[in-house]
C-alpha cells in the first residue's frame, strides 16, 4: 500500500519504518524543518542536543530493541541517575531510600509511608479503577497529608497547573511503574545515546519512500493518492485536519523549555524537581551530570522545563522574557550560576491532559482509511520515546491495516 504518515516524531518515524519492512511505501509529512518532534536535535554550537531534555530506562525494551535493528547499540551509554528535590531554599538528596531516610522537610513516619508508595504500586496488576480515583485522594491514603502536600502536590501542580486536582490516579501509577525498571540498589539507571539522539531519526528516515519535510497537512485534499493516512499529531490537530469528529480527544499543555549554557554547575544532580511552585520552571535537568560529551567542549547545560495552560500569560510571553524568568529561579537555588547563551524552545502539544475517567481516543476515526496513532493514546504510561514505539506497535497488531 501507498500510506501517508503525518508527523515525523519518534511515532510517526517507527511506525514508518516497521511498515517499510513489510514493504509498504510510506511517505512521512512534517511541518517543520527537522524530524524527531519533542525529541528533535539542534545544533548547540558544533554539536546536536535534544530541543526537550530526553532519556531512557533499562525497562524501555522497545527503544532499546529499535536502537540494536538500526546498529546503533554502540551509542548506548548508560549513567547512575542522580536527583535532588528543591524544598524549603534548599537542595536535599533524594537519590536513594537512604536520602528519603533522611529528607528533612517530611517527619520520619512520612518518610517511611512516602517510600513505601512506589513498592506497594507495583503490586497493583489492574489499574483501570484508578482512572476514577483523583490522584489527591489516592495519594493522600497512601501517604498522608504532609508528605503530599510537601512532594506530590507540588509536582502535581508544576504539571498541570490548575488541573492538577483532576488528574487520574491512574496516571501517578503509570508514572511510579515507569520508573520501577530503572531502580538498582541506591540510583536509577538511565540510558542516552552519545551525540543525541539525530542519528535515530536519520536511520529511521532512510527506510522510507519520502520525506517531506517544512510540509505542513492542513486537509485531506492532496492526500488522495494514498491508500492509508495515519496521523501522528494530538488530537486536536488531527480533527481540525481531517475534519471528522474525534471521540474522548485530549486537551493539552504546552511545554518551555530552557537551556541554558552556563560556566559552572548548578549542583551534583542530573535532576532537580522543584517543590516550590512560585518557581517557573518544575524541573532543572543538569545533562553534564549524567551525560557529559567532550563535543560540548567544557560547556555546561541546564534544562529548565514548565508545562503550562495556552491561556497562561508566560505561554504568550517573548523568548527574552522567559528567559530572565527562568534565570531569576536558578539564582534562587545559586545566586553564582550565570548562563552565557539561552535556548529557547516550545511545544503547543507536549502534554495530554488527562483528567478523571480518562478514555484514550480510537485509532481508526474514517473506517478503512484514516487512522490516528499518538502520545493521547499511552494512558496511564505518560509520554515517551519507548512508550511512543509501543503504542505503534498495538496499532500495528490490530489488524487495521491487513
Amino acid at each position: 500500500m501507498r500510506i501517508a504518515i503525518v508527523g515525523g516524531g519518534i511515532t510517526g518515524l517507527s511506525l514508518g519504518y516497521f511498515l517499510a519492512k513489510k514493504f509498504h511505501k510510506v511517505t512521512v509529512f512534517e511541518k517543520e524543518g527537522h524530524l524527531g518532534g519533542l525529541a528533535s536535535v539542534f545544533d548547540a554550537g558544533g554539536f546536536e542536543l535534544e530541543r526537550f531534555y530526553h532519556h531512557f530506562f533499562p525497562s524501555d525494551s522497545h527503544l532499546i530493541d529499535l536502537i540494536g535493528e538500526l546498529k546503533l547499540a554502540n551509542r548506548l551509554v548508560w549513567a547512575k541517575s542522580s536527583m535532588g528535590f528543591y524544598s524549603r531554599g534548599k537542595i536535599h538528596p533524594f537519590t536513594s531510600p537512604l536520602d528519603l531516610l533522611s529528607f528533612s522537610p517530611l517527619s520520619f513516619f512520612s518518610r517511611i509511608r512516602l517510600g513505601l508508595l512506589a513498592v506497594g504500586s507495583r503490586m497493583i496488576g489492574d489499574w483501570q479503577p484508578l482512572s476514577g480515583i483523583r490522584a489527591k485522594d489516592w495519594l493522600v491514603g497512601r501517604i498522608g497529608e504532609e508528605a503530599y502536600s510537601v512532594v506530590w502536590e507540588p509536582l502535581l501542580i508544576s504539571k498541570f497547573g490548575k488541573y492538577h486536582d483532576q488528574v487520574p490516579a491512574a496516571w501517578v501509577w503509570g508514572r511510579l511503574a515507569a520508573r520501577a525498571g530503572a531502580r538498582g540498589i541506591g540510583a536509577e539507571k538511565l540510558g542516552y545515546l552519545k551525540g543525541g539522539l539525530g542519528p535515530l531519526f536519520n536511520a529511521l528516515a532512510e527506510h522510507m519512500t519520502e520525506i517531506r519535510l517544512s510540509s505542513p497537512v492542513n486537509d485531506l485534499s492532496h492526500l488522495g493518492a494514498y491508500d492509508r493516512v495515519i496521523f501522528t499529531i494530538a488530537p486536536p490537530l488531527v480533527k481540525q485536519t481531517a475534519g471528522v469528529a474525534i471521540e474522548q480527544a485530549a486537551g493539552y499543555l504546552g511545554n518551555i523549555c530552557v537551556i541554558l549554557k552556563v560556566q559552572k554547575p548548578l549542583s551534583k544532580y542530573y535532576w532537580i524537581n522543584i517543590g516550590d511552585t512560585t518557581f517557573p520552571f518544575c524541573a532543572a535537568v543538569e545533562q553534564n551530570n549524567a551525560f557529559d560529551d567532550e563535543k560540548y567542549g567544557g560547556s555546561r547545560f541546564i534544562y529548565l522545563s514548565r508545562y503550562t495552560s495556552h491561556d497562561d500569560p508566560l505561554w504568550k510571553e517573548s523568548d527574552d522574557k522567559i528567559v530572565a524568568h527562568f534565570a531569576e529561579g536558578i539564582k534562587k537555588i545559586d545566586p553564582d550560576v550565570k548562563y552565557t547563551s539561552a535556548f529557547v524552545f516550545r511545544d503547543r502539544y507536549a502534554q495530554p491532559l488527562v483528567t478523571l475517567n480518562y478514555q484514550p481516543p480510537p485509532f481508526e476515526i474514517e473506517k478503512g482509511r484514516i487512522y490516528m496513532v499518538n502520545n493521547a493514546q499511552i494512558y496511564p504510561r505518560d509520554r515517551g520515546l519507548n512508550d511512543s514505539i509501543g503504542i505503534v506497535k498495538r496499532f500495528l497488531n490490530s489488524g487495521y491495516l491487513l
